[in-house]
């Protein structure tokens, strides 16, 4: 509890894994060596594993990645875990497809490489932040990992009580060793003086250096019942336990503002940004209706505006400053995002080609939405969404299609599929609508998907014109 959840995981005992080369080692009759797991056994080890009502302790299940190697060698993690819980591994990539069918809900599932923690009492309605999942990057840091020993550590902790009569005998040597003089409770032992041939030493230096406890608590005194200060620590237990819950509930009050608060931001950037852009499209039809009307736009600003001179000499560097400070493209702000948002947003090749070809206008507007999109993604992993996609993203002031239409010719279809960089395919129906012309200077689609298998971010697989439509071909 002093140093943390990380210093709890680096005070495990050593002697546990010393302890495991040697002799069989069992916890809550688990085997603490790693236990395979094939596609024959998965739906034994849903039922009878992890929704057994009788489990007491977590169980954590590692996945291989799609080659069928792991990140972190087993054997070491159940190594880092001995105590805590029972490490299952699944043996290939297919059985991680098995255990999502099992469970119905790809969630709750394990793969490609990651690490599940699945806590007592899990059902398959819990939401999946209850149960701790700990992918690559993580999963490959081994402080991520010792602070997840630590937390599981410190919930032990808190959860396991100690029998009545095992605490009783941990406080009645101390009473033993009090003087004659002081009152015994029914629960003091006597405590054998020690034989002569124990007192005496054969050797000099380690009678000098030797111990002596009892000589070192003879002057200790004790009037107090064992059983009062049993009940003493239980009130302390009780306070600190509540204690703790208020704590938690804080914590969780503070992440539910702050990701308000960031919603909220957003929201009101995002809104204020498609003001500017409306303000922009103004200006420019007034100018385009002035110049048909064959009003001078500098004479007709000048009637408005209060009369202002410039010298040549000011409206030049004017031109040069605005030339040293060039306007970020749509390309740019994709990949700002991408480097930024990587936890959050996995921009494909063909997003970055599709940016560059965009004339789109209002970059300031796209970089709001690359905001809010990773916000969103996160608050999803984290299962805080707590609405439908199209309602988060409205609450952002963005439109959001879940789909295509269902008419649409396989031929048009074949747009929103996307090759990634490892070559997997990701259908990218879902879209985010900015602008309703077709004009690509002030129409753009975000084409994305947030549901391919395995993968928790936002893939967005184009930025930039709208896709041809059956209306547009």
């Amino acid at each position: 509890a002093v140093r943390g959840s990380v210093g709890a995981g680096q005070a495990m005992p050593a002697f546990l894994r010393r302890i495991r080369q040697v002799v069989r080692v069992t916890m809550d009759e688990f085997e603490t060596a790693p236990q395979p797991l094939d596609e024959s056994l998965i739906d034994a080890f849903v039922r009878e594993v992890l929704l057994s009502e009788r489990r007491t302790v977590p169980v954590f299940v590692l996945a291989p990645q799609e080659a069928g190697d792991y990140l972190v060698d087993p054997e070491t993690l159940a190594e880092e875990f001995v105590g805590l819980g029972p490490l299952y591994v699944m043996a290939r990539h297919a059985t991680t497809f098995r255990l999502t069918d099992s469970l119905g809900d790809k969630r709750l599932s394990c793969f490609y490489g990651a690490l599940r923690v699945y806590l007592p009492g899990f059902t398959c309605a819990d939401e999946p932040t209850h149960h701790p999942l700990m992918l690559r990057d993580r999963l490959l840091d081994p402080i991520e990992r010792t602070a997840l020993v630590g937390q599981l550590a410190q919930r032990a902790a808190r959860e396991i009580t100690l029998p009545t009569s095992v605490m009783r005998d941990a406080v009645t040597p101390t009473s033993a060793v009090a003087t004659a003089g002081a009152p015994r409770t029914a629960v003091e032992r006597e405590v054998p003086a020690a034989p002569l041939t124990e007192r005496a030493s054969p050797r000099a230096d380690v009678a000098d250096t030797a111990p002596a406890p009892v000589v070192a608590l003879a002057d200790v005194r004790t009037n107090v019942p064992v059983d009062a200060l049993l009940r003493a620590f239980d009130g302390v237990s009780q306070r600190l336990d509540a204690l703790t819950r208020v704590v938690e509930q804080l914590i969780e009050q503070q992440r539910v503002s702050r990701d308000e608060l960031t919603r909220v931001r957003t929201s009101a950037a995002v809104r204020a940004a498609s003001t500017a852009s409306l303000e922009r499209r103004f200006e420019a039809l007034e100018q385009l209706v002035r110049g048909a009307m064959g009003i001078d736009p500098v004479l007709a600003e000048d009637q408005v505006a209060e009369p202002a001179v410039r010298s040549l000499d000011e409206s030049d560097a004017l031109a040069s400053d605005e030339d040293d400070d060039p306007r970020p493209s749509l390309r740019d702000v994709l990949r700002q995002a991408a480097a930024s948002q990587g936890d959050a947003l996995l921009v494909l090749d063909a997003a970055d080609r599709a940016a560059a070809e965009s004339p789109f206008e209002d970059i300031d507007r796209v970089a709001l939405v690359f905001d809010a999109m990773a916000t969103l993604a996160r608050r999803r992993m984290e299962g805080g969404l707590g609405v439908t996609l199209r309602e988060a993203f409205r609450e952002h002031g963005i439109d959001y299609r879940s789909s295509i239409s269902s008419s649409t010719a396989e031929r048009l279809r074949k747009q929103y599929r996307v090759r990634g960089d490892d070559g997997v395919m990701y259908d990218c129906r879902e879209h985010l609508v900015l602008g309703n012309a077709y004009d690509p200077r002030y129409c753009l689609r975000i084409y994305f998907t947030s549901r391919h298998p395995g993968e928790t971010r936002f893939v967005i697989g184009h930025v930039g014109r709208h896709f041809d439509v059956k209306s547009t071909s």
